[in-house]
């Protein structure tokens, strides 16, 4: 069984061998003439589904390596949330401390006239 994945594998490796080779040759040898032609007629949709490929990996090992970024900008926004509440219930504490005294303000005001 192991013998079958060793070959596929190797098989694989050879195909992918080949078609890097051959974008290779192609950029090489970009001319005009008729070779390079055919060979970029035939090769392209290989050079373009490999060239997806790499793109797509590269964009999804990216997003990983900026995942802990996120994570850690996550952290310090909810930090940032939490102290914006603790300050918004503080005011609100203020704001009724605030009715209370003016209302014994008027009240003394009020008894002393």
């Amino acid at each position: 069984m192991s013998s079958f994945f060793k070959r596929k594998g190797v098989i694989a490796a050879a195909i992918i061998t080949a078609v890097v080779l051959v974008c290779a040759a192609i950029a090489h040898f970009g001319g005009a003439n008729p070779v390079s032609k055919v060979l970029r007629t035939v090769f392209s949709p290989f050079q373009n589904g490999f060239s997806y490929i790499v793109n797509k990996v590269t964009d999804t090992t990216d997003f990983i390596r900026e995942m802990n970024g996120y994570k850690e900008e996550n952290a310090r926004l909810v930090g940032e949330i939490n102290e914006l509440k603790k300050q918004n219930k503080d005011v609100a504490n203020y704001r009724e401390e605030n009715e209370r005294l003016k209302e014994t303000l008027e009240l003394q005001n009020s008894l002393e006239n």
